[in-house]
């Protein structure tokens, strides 16, 4: 289920990806729901009776999947290419597909919650990915590459003559 944009872009005026990466995703009330019928009638009520064993189910599914989330950006980013950004469109859609099939019988993640920890795991990528990026560029650098290579070029395909270089 894609989260709503509006709700992503609120939440992103109040803090920025970096800001995001440096704190540990926790669980609160806005993260989830009560699947009893009563829910949509009392919401207020039912954060009180909500057993702390389900908040720390939720926050435990949280970090793991916060952890395998890490370690893909981490492979993805390991790699020696550029930055793509299907890496973070598929990391979400994993994310999203794990959040759906991984509903506890007691609660329900909300949308709050699927904002939330995407921006979180944005936010960890964003350094990564742009790490990966800056060591494709250097290593890819043309000016560099045609300095590198003009001295082999020179040596296999010109001669000197009267002290310049002319081609063979």
């Amino acid at each position: 289920m894609p989260t709503d944009t509006k709700l992503l872009n609120q939440k992103l005026s109040k803090k920025t990806l970096c800001e995001l990466k440096n704190e540990k995703f926790q669980i609160n009330q806005n993260h989830i729901e009560s699947r009893a019928f009563y829910y949509k009638f009392m919401p207020k009520i039912i954060y009180a009776m909500f057993d702390t064993k389900d908040f720390e189910r939720a926050q435990q599914l949280c970090d793991e999947w916060v952890k395998e989330c890490k370690q893909f950006i981490r492979k993805t980013a390991g790699q020696e290419q550029d930055y793509d950004s299907n890496h973070c469109q598929e990391l979400l859609r994993v994310r999203d597909e794990k959040i759906q099939k991984r509903q506890d019988q007691k609660f329900t993640f909300t949308e709050h919650f699927r904002a939330d920890f995407k921006l979180h795991i944005c936010g960890f990528a964003v350094k990564q990915y742009e790490e990966m990026h800056e060591r494709f560029r250097k290593k890819n650098d043309p000016l560099k590459r045609l300095n590198k290579e003009k001295s082999a070029y020179s040596r296999n395909n010109c001669t000197t003559v009267g002290g310049h270089l002319v081609p063979s």
